[in-house]
């Protein structure tokens, strides 16, 4: 590693002072006077730095191991280290993969540091979302689903996996929640929200045996594709100029029901465009 990225590397600034101590010097000022010896300068606090980095947790550490770190990130986890603790900073480690890059670094510090986007979802299963929030529970990272959705900066996604991995067994079995993902989750759901569970499944046995061959994105778009329409009956009739409208719905689950009044709104909208 060439000097002058060295110096920038707090770890490894730190690792070639402790390597050198009682062989080449045995304080930071000889230290500094040694390594000063050729460019770039290496100042005493440059080497209270490096050391004040090299104490950080090695949980910490080793998300930094490619990248390194710089003064930026000193100073972000530092104070990190004084509003939440190193306990809690470990908690969030532990979570993550090392950087690969400076932006990969840049993420990191952010979820360390409770700033931005905590965790990038894509891909992520039901299963592995809801272990996340589980995992911090039993760690006390956070207390419930409303902070541990603030944190992660996944309020939606968090609710529908928890949603998902809730849904009866015999659904599930059809969807394994460790392979789709939260996305293809969500379709799901907007299935079961429409039908209810109980239409859902037997749509799903009405396919027979072939359907657990197909691939999770082919069994959705399948059950998308035998949906039936939900108006069963128009009835219409006119008097003394007014126009009135019949709609026979199948509701069995009974939410059309529910939410009849977002159903007038939106019927509304819709004739408003005609008139």
């Amino acid at each position: 590693m060439e000097k002058a990225t060295l110096v920038k590397d707090h770890i490894e600034l730190a690792a070639l002072y402790y390597n050198g101590k009682g062989i080449c010097w045995d304080t930071m000022s000889e230290a500094s006077r040694v390594l000063s010896l050729t460019p770039p300068q290496v100042t005493v606090e440059q080497i209270k730095q490096a050391k004040t980095v090299a104490s950080f947790p090695a949980e910490v550490l080793r998300l930094f191991a490619k990248t390194g770190t710089n003064t930026n990130t000193r100073r972000k986890l530092i104070g990190a280290k004084v509003r939440f603790g190193w306990e809690a900073i470990v908690d969030r480690a532990k979570l993550l993969s090392p950087a690969e890059d400076s932006r990969g670094r840049f993420e990191i510090l952010s979820i360390l540091c409770g700033e931005g986007p905590k965790v990038s979802f894509r891909g992520m299963t039901p299963a592995a979302l809801v272990n996340m929030y589980q995992e911090g529970l039993n760690n006390k990272r956070w207390t419930n689903v409303y902070r541990a959705a603030k944190e992660l900066g996944c309020n939606r996604m968090l609710y529908r996996a928890l949603r998902v991995c809730n849904l009866q067994a015999a659904i599930v079995e059809h969807f394994p929640l460790d392979k789709m993902s939260v996305s293809q989750g969500e379709q799901l759901l907007g299935l079961v929200d429409l039908h209810g569970e109980e239409v859902l499944l037997s749509r799903i046995r009405a396919l027979g045996g072939t359907y657990d061959q197909l691939l999770i994105k082919e069994k959705l778009a399948r059950l998308r594709a035998v949906e039936r329409s939900v108006v069963k009956e128009i009835v219409t009739r006119r008097t003394r100029g007014r126009l009135i409208i019949e709609l026979h719905c199948d509701d069995k689950s009974g939410r059309l029901a529910a939410r009849h009044r977002e159903l007038v709104a939106l019927l509304d909208t819709t004739i408003r465009t005609f008139t």
